[in-house]
């Protein structure tokens, strides 16, 4: 089951943080929580950046455009928190009907035919996506170098509501083309993200994660298309 394969990861982690001589976590903020979960290894732990090895391609201007579009990149798993996504675009259906028309959804990860341990959180994503009645939903499989390049593009925000993200290589790769990103607090977009071009949603509470996400899409989807493009230089 889901469970037992993540118990048997975690276990795996913890023999081999007690077996390293150095451990390099992927961004700041993911060496600390490292540091606190294994306290007895903080001393071995240091950290650099991720990053990408070649700069992207501007985004396209979008000059009197009233759609938002929407990107979704990765896998479907339980700790990307797509569950929570879906959700909050439903919510926002029902609270901002007239926004929720403009906005338009893009999902680059296979839900369709993913197959493994997860394959049922990724049909009960799927249809929940499937079945928004107002926001535009598209599903694609994984994508070359780049097609996913004229992905990022062509949207205007990156939605990334991680529940657990060492760092986030999709974030670096979506604002290098001029992408917004909203996504969680977690480790890795903590990291990343900074108010003058993107949105950290606290995800601490998980009662409260749909509402704040739709909230922060909200507020996203609702600047005007002058407000967003200075966002993009920033």
């Amino acid at each position: 089951t889901p469970l037992r394969a993540q118990l048997a990861k975690l276990g795996l982690e913890a023999r081999l943080m007690r077996g390293a001589a150095r451990v390099v976590a992927v961004g700041r903020a993911f060496a600390g929580s490292l540091g606190r979960l294994y306290p007895d290894c903080r001393e071995r732990v240091s950290w650099c950046f991720a990053g990408v090895t070649s700069a992207g391609a501007p985004g396209l201007a979008r000059a009197g455009d009233e759609r938002r579009r929407l990107l979704m990149v990765g896998r479907p798993m339980p700790q990307k928190g797509w569950e929570y996504a879906a959700e909050a675009l439903h919510l926002l259906e029902d609270k901002k009907p007239a926004l929720a028309e403009r906005l338009e959804l893009t999902v680059v990860s296979g839900l369709a035919d993913w197959r493994g341990p997860l394959t049922g959180y990724a049909g009960n994503v799927l249809r929940r996506f499937e079945g928004l009645r107002r926001v535009r939903f598209r599903e694609v499989a994984q994508l070359g170098a780049a097609a996913l390049a004229r992905e990022y593009a062509t949207a205007d925000f990156l939605l990334h509501p991680s529940v657990f993200e060492p760092f986030g290589l999709v974030l670096v790769e979506a604002m290098q083309h001029g992408c917004l990103p909203l996504a969680s607090d977690a480790d890795g977009p903590r990291d990343l993200v900074r108010p003058e071009f993107g949105w950290l949603v606290p995800f601490g509470e998980p009662r409260a994660r749909v509402a704040r996400l739709a909230g922060a899409l909200g507020e996203a989807c609702g600047l005007s298309r002058a407000e967003l493009e200075g966002r993009r230089e920033a």
